[in-house]
């Protein structure tokens, strides 16, 4: 099946949910942006490129479905890879880097630390080893850029599917920043007696999980159908509870009777 096809229905999830989830970080972003010059906090500022950072990860995405729109061809492997492989590395970084700013302020510069090796290794096999490499085709069509990347044609326009160096650099990143600072929030919210910060650890605890989780399924087993709306709907989920957690807006507030 061609990879420009937008008559198959997960081809057309994919790329209605990737505009979906890109424009909502640019919303958020903007939003806090705004509230940013209300309050002059840095936390606030921080949050917002967060958010833009994550929605940025499907601009891969995002650019092959409007380019299959408008142009009835996909973009070149290599100029998705360039398009969006920025942003993976930075939002886990600046995720964690705020995590730890609110709970372990003491370790914020070393988690930053680890982190930014990480996301250099992997900007390094996105911007230095994938241009390098040579594109071939393997024996079921798939575009094959020297063994880093395999890209699944079969229906899934929007998604990239990493294998080898970069996969297993992404995985990790995505992975360990979620995962760590999904179950440090979690920790704190049953430690807490503050019912405040109880709420914040709960929303964030569960977001940052739910959207590592999330994000990783979509990469490895490429869910179809139902699974892949699910999938996607998780991810905006994810963000909605992130927004939460770390801005813990007054309607929350009262909803939940923090007033």
């Amino acid at each position: 099946m061609a990879w420009a096809d937008l008559t198959t229905i997960d081809a057309q999830i994919n790329g209605l949910f990737s505009c979906i989830i890109f424009g909502f970080g640019i919303v958020l972003f903007l939003h806090l942006f705004a509230r940013y010059w209300k309050t002059r906090r840095p936390d606030t500022i921080l949050t917002a490129v967060a958010f833009l950072t994550l929605g940025s990860a499907w601009l891969g995405g995002v650019g092959t479905f409007v380019s299959v729109i408008l142009t009835g061809q996909p973009l070149e492997p290599k100029s998705q890879v360039l398009i969006f492989s920025w942003a993976p590395p930075l939002t886990t970084t600046l995720w964690t880097y705020l995590g730890f700013r609110l709970v372990k302020p003491r370790f914020q510069y070393y988690a930053l630390g680890v982190l930014a090796v990480m996301a250099a290794i992997h900007l390094f096999g996105a911007y230095v080893l994938v241009p390098r490499a040579i594109p071939q085709k393997t024996p079921e069509g798939e575009t094959d850029l020297g063994g880093l990347i395999l890209y699944y044609s079969a229906g899934n326009m929007s998604y990239t599917s990493y294998r080898g160096y970069l996969f297993v650099v992404t995985t990790i990143l995505v992975l360990s920043a979620s995962m760590f600072v999904g179950l440090m929030f979690l920790r704190l919210s049953r430690t807490t007696d503050r019912p405040e910060t109880r709420a914040r650890g709960l929303f964030i605890g569960v977001g940052a999980i739910l959207f590592g989780s999330s994000v990783i399924i979509d990469e490895i087993f490429i869910p179809k159908g139902f699974f892949n709306v699910l999938s996607h709907l998780d991810i905006v989920l994810s963000m909605v509870l992130l927004y939460c957690g770390y801005i813990l807006p007054p309607w929350l507030k009262r909803r939940i009777n923090l007033d």
